[in-house]
């Protein structure tokens, strides 16, 4: 979310988290059979709701995240770089002993022989 609050137009962003918030519910209430307000009540954690499951005899729950303005503003604030920067040789292996005897090259001080 950090990421797209740094766009212009957030009320495009809010009406979209607004959609996709009222279409689960109303999936969700449409298969309990009961109206999305009494579903919501139901399910209600805290300032938002959410959907409680078990998983490996553990009840756990899966929230529905709540964006205010006073949030995505603070978002905004943050003076972070957005964009992460990957490891670009996580995924290369290692070397082994033959390929660098045979680069001939000193690994301490960069010297070639």
């Amino acid at each position: 979310m950090q990421y797209f609050c740094l766009a212009n137009n957030l009320g495009a962003l809010t009406h979209l988290n607004y959609l996709s918030e009222y279409s689960c519910l109303k999936t969700l209430a449409r298969k309990r059979d009961a109206s999305i307000a009494k579903f919501r009540k139901k399910c209600k954690i805290g300032l938002t709701w959410g959907i409680s499951y078990i998983n490996k005899g553990i009840t756990q729950r899966e929230l529905w995240n709540v964006y205010s303005w006073d949030k995505i503003k603070k978002m905004r604030n943050y003076k972070g770089n957005p964009d992460i920067t990957i490891n670009r040789f996580i995924f290369q292996g290692r070397t082994h002993l033959t390929d660098r005897l045979k680069s001939e090259r000193c690994e301490n001080c960069d010297k070639t022989t």
